[in-house]
């Protein structure tokens, strides 16, 4: 986020929700409770110690995977073999009758116990009329992006979709849905289940989830992502406790949060209005949100590989990334989601003065391509070589180069595809030796090809 773009949060949550900015979230006497890291979008230090929950817990759980399927089945056998089945919980999914199609086969129905399916609305405001049992609600809330994205506005000028008015981001989406897993949840009992596990699709379970036997009044958030707010892509609480959970929207409907921009600040608002009946609980997450190359999202695009041997996923918050990683422990070069073209790819190797280069991509980015090269130059031209003539990446062409970064600049042209930050990445790994040769030249007629 721009620190213009906080600035203007705060002024709105100042001047439309004085009272509610200022609420603090209930702290519980429990395992790593407090606010530590409130606000942040990343994960505080302290989470580099792991949380000293039990190893294992007592009663039934029940993890509920709301919204579209994403991340592929590499993120969903991760979340089965360090979620799932350490935790002997059942798996119930409330996704859309497309998604229930297209991945019948997939690891996540092989175990799902419950599979309920919820229309793709073009307008999701229809779904939140039918859940309210009332449209009256839009008087009592401010219709922009990012909260409310997903719901139809027909004065929208700048935050939506110009033909179909669909304000952007996926909120009324996400709010939604959680009401309507609310009332999927009671028609199962009083009684059903010990504990519930809310969580999302794309998650990539890096080690184990910590055995969270929540208390009485407790919900249990990961650290960090809180954007001014609070994270609202996973939760633990009791069964007993997933009225107070789950249902925010009505309190939104009613005008609970008029000023609310963002679902990250309307959860901590709606947890800070429940003080004396939830508790808030912070603990350190083992898992990152991740998508498959190009794959569609409402709000956030993949930024870079997802350093894991074995994986070809990629990252969508670097940040989350790094708190998984000191909560795994995970050692360099697993510690960060790095671009391809990075030239930490470059590191020197176990004999001194000499350079090792890394892969940096594709299905083992750990991978040592060239080994204790004499320079830090021949490394990086080692490592260019080797991905384009293995087709990694296409040959460095200046002219495509300028054109692909026109696409980044200038959407007249069409969006930067995957072919587009290829040929990017090609231009820039090749700059890294180019850049490098130079420096150690020192002037001896420098070999230069379309410098950015």
């Amino acid at each position: 986020m721009r620190a213009s773009d906080a600035v203007v949060r705060l002024l709105l949550r100042f001047a439309s929700a004085p009272i509610l900015f200022l609420a603090t979230l209930p702290v519980a006497a429990c395992i790593r409770c407090g606010v530590r890291g409130l606000g942040s979008y990343y994960c505080p230090r302290a989470a580099t110690k792991r949380a000293t929950y039990p190893a294992t817990i007592s009663g039934s759980t029940l993890i509920c995977i709301i919204g579209n399927l994403r991340g592929g089945d590499e993120a969903w056998r991760s979340m089965v073999r360090h979620l799932q089945q350490p935790l002997g919980a059942s798996l119930a999914l409330l996704v859309s009758d497309r998604d229930a199609t297209t991945y019948r086969s997939s690891a996540l129905f092989a175990v799902a116990k419950y599979v309920w399916l919820v229309r793709e609305y073009e307008d999701w405001g229809v779904l939140i009329d039918e859940l309210l049992g009332t449209p009256t609600w839009r008087a009592n809330v401010s219709l922009q992006q990012g909260l409310w994205g997903g719901v139809h506005m027909p004065t929208c000028r700048s935050w939506c979709d110009d033909k179909r008015k669909i304000l952007k981001g996926a909120g009324a989406i996400t709010i939604a849905l959680r009401m309507e897993l609310l009332r999927r949840l009671d028609e199962l009992g009083a009684t059903a289940y010990s504990r519930v596990v809310l969580t999302r699709s794309d998650y990539f379970y890096a080690c184990p989830h910590p055995a969270i036997g929540a208390g009485p009044g407790e919900v249990h958030i990961p650290e960090g992502e809180d954007h001014m707010g609070i994270n609202d892509r996973h939760a633990v609480f009791t069964w007993e406790m997933r009225r107070h959970t789950l249902g925010v929207l009505p309190w939104l409907a009613a005008g609970g949060c008029y000023g609310c921009i963002a679902i990250e600040d309307a959860m901590r608002n709606y947890f800070a209005s429940l003080k004396g009946a939830l508790s808030v609980c912070r603990f350190s997450p083992p898992m990152f949100t991740v998508a498959r190359f190009n794959e569609s999202s409402r709000w956030r695009k993949p930024s870079d590989p997802v350093p894991l041997s074995g994986t070809r996923l990629w990252c969508k918050y670097n940040t989350e990334y790094e708190c998984a990683a000191r909560t795994c422990r995970l050692g360099w070069p697993n510690e960060r989601c790095l671009p391809p073209d990075a030239p930490e790819w470059i590191r020197r190797g176990s004999t001194s003065g000499r350079f090792d280069a890394l892969l940096g991509m594709g299905e083992e980015p750990a991978r040592v391509i060239a080994a204790g090269e004499a320079s830090k130059a021949d490394a990086a031209l080692a490592r260019y070589r080797w991905l384009t003539s293995n087709g990694w990446l296409p040959a460095d062409d200046y002219h495509l180069f300028r054109q692909a970064k026109n696409r980044t600049h200038n959407y007249a042209h069409g969006r930067c595809n995957a072919e587009c930050r290829r040929q990017i990445w090609s231009h820039h790994i090749y700059n890294v030796y180019v850049k490098m040769n130079d420096t150690s030249r020192r002037g001896a007629g420098s070999h230069r090809l379309g410098l950015a």
